[in-house]
């Protein structure tokens, strides 16, 4: 929109100037007419060989008529915008070359309005360095703004991640604090009130002495249900199947796709820690492949577990058809689970997908 107003500009200048060498004759009329076309497509073309090819036709109008050269700042304002040098020295030899057909007065005027339209195209092209210099500053500043807003969830997660570690650490702390110790103590406790039953010779301290057993009896099994819980609470799978997949590193190319929230129900988490423990046992033993999958995620309903490699079915059996595959199965079924295997050529794959509601429940 500023070339066209600087060209507006300029147009009108030329308008004066040519009026005054040629007045209103037709040549001036077609002289305007024919470089106001040109002007157009050069603009329409800029940088391409046909719009150098409209100013050299132009230029080489005005060794024509010098009438042309009136109008010649209009398509030179073209020429400076795209820098063409070869051009700018071709113009100067055609104002050379019809210096002696204008007055001095007109001459002045050529020049100058040739001038306006340099320091218009100067001013032009600066100021639209300065707008693609801005618009490139504000994709950069909103592209470190976006990763920046990355980072920053990262960190969050990272950091959401590491308070959860810590707390499953201290909770395996805690449980096994309580079994070593208060578990320990309760045992010696329950094995002595034995010895004082067996031993007693009053009658009458009996009953005394079953009721204090039997309490410590429901003592024992309430702490060994809190520790059982303590601890299954904290084993964190994501970190438990990268643990699990440690041996496979050296022999195998391991991919994981870990994609589940973290309060996945402890019973289908242990199916799953069970599966892939077999799952890898497997590999270790019959896969002749050097890639494995291990894929775990949360659907809106259910979960899924896919293991699978690119060992070869050399024989047409599946990997130890037998004991490992029956106790994928039974786990998975327990908690009303789908569990297929299947085994092609070169892959063998475990698929299982456990219910969020159900038997779990």
């Amino acid at each position: 929109m500023n070339k066209i107003t600087n060209k507006l500009v300029i147009l009108v200048l030329c308008i004066i100037l040519v009026t005054d060498y040629a007045g209103s004759t037709i040549l001036s009329v077609v002289a305007f007419l024919i470089s106001v076309s040109l002007s157009s497509i050069s603009q329409c073309f800029t940088g391409s060989r046909i719009s150098a090819a409209v100013q050299l036709i132009y230029i080489m109008l005005c060794f024509y008529s010098p009438v042309f050269c009136c109008m010649l700042p209009l398509m030179f304002y073209d020429i400076m915008s795209e820098r063409k040098i070869s051009l700018v020295i071709l113009t100067g030899i055609v104002l050379l070359f019809n210096i002696k057909k204008f007055e001095n007065v007109q001459l002045v005027l050529i020049f100058a309005i040739i001038a306006v339209s340099v320091l218009l195209e100067k001013h032009s092209s600066e100021l639209e360095t300065a707008q693609n210099k801005l618009i490139e500053t504000r994709d950069q500043s909103e592209e470190v703004n976006i990763l920046l807003t990355e980072k920053n969830r990262y960190l969050c997660e990272r950091r959401d991640h590491e308070i959860r570690i810590a707390v499953l650490t201290e909770r395996n702390r805690i449980a096994r604090e309580i079994h070593d110790n208060v578990g320990h103590m309760l045992s010696r406790t329950l094995l002595q009130t034995g010895a004082l039953l067996v031993i007693n010779k009053d009658e009458n301290l009996r009953p005394e002495l079953e009721k204090v057993k039997d309490t410590l009896n429901e003592a024992m099994t309430s702490i060994r249900e809190s520790v059982h819980n303590l601890h299954d609470d904290s084993v964190d799978l994501k970190n438990t199947v990268i643990e699990l997949t440690k041996p496979l590193k050296d022999s195998f190319k391991v991919k994981l796709d870990l994609d589940f929230s973290e309060d996945i129900h402890k019973n289908i988490k242990f199916c799953f820690i069970g599966v892939i423990k077999e799952g890898i046992s497997n590999i270790i033993k019959y896969s002749n492949g050097d890639s494995v999958n291990i894929t775990i995620r949360e659907q809106p309903a259910f979960y899924q577990l896919v293991i699978e490699d690119n060992g070869t079915n050399k024989n047409g059996t599946v990997y130890g058809n037998g004991i490992g595959l029956e106790n994928m199965k039974s786990r998975t079924e327990s908690l009303g689970g789908i569990f297929k295997c299947y085994s092609e050529k070169n892959k063998f794959k475990i698929f299982i997908s456990i219910q969020k509601q159900g038997r779990i429940l």
